[in-house]
């Protein structure tokens, strides 16, 4: 099965100080989605990709479908970051990215993301995004995008037409912060967990570290990285909801000597919006299992729609971190970190 619907264009409101906290809503039924199970599961045994020879990945931390290139990130990259394969037949086309402390250059890149037809990459750590086309080869950005982050810790990023969007923590709460690239805040989304501890904000701001898609409209979708919960969010109308699974909100874990982990379970690892539906990538390993593992990243991609109920499970034959889609062959990227060949292809 797959799923598949564009979306007619919309035009995107500005959003300017609203404040919105997800537990306070009257009507808990437009708030909490929860789910058990999916109506339909299925199975899948992913193809292995041959890649050329001369690519060369020290450790490969996403992929992206741009056209007829097949874009993949090298987080632990000495060099060039970002390595484009011509799609379908993944050859290598080339390579973006220089690695300093230039103003065109990254010191460490966390994520990539497509916005309409220019390729931007996060560098958390200088607070900026390196502005690519990535139809022109060149191994500097064609403009660099900085921004002074609200919150003290900076761990996932996206942009709007002219904000960015960050998640992290401010006075020791679970935050979305909308601010602008001056460091202004815009807009925040409290997100609070429904429960009756009688302290529900858990201080550690890693504990709430999302995974962020923004539909380059109205629609944003930003999943833990510990737990089971996806927040969706649409810009236009301001209403948010919370998606929550069986293993619920991110929450301590512990050792079996008794030492404390920053999550009982790994979550999701990866979350995009295609057309009318959501699909991410889910873990559901224990903490300690993870830890103990050989083998990094998830099975599981879940499949909503944009009111956050569940349609497809599948259940896929290798750990994946990472994924993207061919809408118009019908058909899953995964990479697959701990295999030399690490891109798996999937028929869905």
């Amino acid at each position: 099965m797959f799923i598949w619907a564009m979306l007619k264009n919309t035009t995107m409101k500005r959003m300017l100080f609203l404040f919105i906290v997800f537990c306070a809503c009257t009507d808990e039924s437009k708030l909490y989605n929860y789910y058990e199970s999916f109506p339909q599961e299925n199975f899948l045994r992913g193809d292995i990709v041959e890649l050329p020879q001369d690519l060369m990945c020290a450790f490969p931390a996403q992929i992206e479908l741009y056209g007829s290139e097949l874009l993949v990130l090298d987080r632990e990259s000495s060099g060039r970051a970002v390595h484009k394969l011509s799609y379908p037949d993944f050859d290598l086309v080339g390579s973006l990215g220089e690695k300093g402390r230039g103003d065109n250059e990254y010191i460490y890149l966390s994520k990539m993301e497509l916005h309409g037809s220019e390729l931007y990459l996060l560098d958390p750590v200088s607070s900026k995004f390196l502005v690519y086309d990535p139809d022109i080869e060149d191994i500097y950005p064609k403009r660099v995008e900085k921004f002074r982050p609200v919150s003290n810790t900076l761990l996932s990023a996206t942009v709007t037409d002219d904000s960015v969007i960050v998640s992290g923590d401010i006075n020791s709460k679970k935050f979305l912060l909308f601010q602008s690239y001056a460091g202004e805040l815009l807009d925040s989304v409290l997100i609070k967990e429904k429960t009756n501890k009688e302290d529900n904000e858990l201080p550690a701001s890693g504990l709430y570290d999302l995974k962020l898609s923004y539909d380059n409209k109205d629609f944003l979708v930003a999943a833990t990285k510990s737990g089971e919960v996806i927040y969706t969010y649409n810009t236009k109308t301001k209403e948010g909801n919370c998606i929550v699974g069986p293993n619920g909100f991110p929450d301590y874990g512990k050792t079996d000597d008794g030492h404390i982990l920053l999550g009982k379970v790994e979550g999701f690892m990866d979350i995009k919006i295609y057309g009318d539906y959501i699909y991410s990538l889910f873990s559901g390993k224990s903490t300690l299992e993870a830890m103990r593992s050989d083998n990094i990243g998830g099975k599981y991609i879940y499949v909503f729609d944009r009111s956050g109920n569940p349609l497809v499970k599948y259940q896929l034959d290798k750990d994946i971190i990472s994924f993207c889609l061919d809408t118009s062959r019908n058909v899953l990227y995964g990479l697959d970190p701990n295999s030399e060949n690490f891109i798996v292809k999937y028929k869905l």
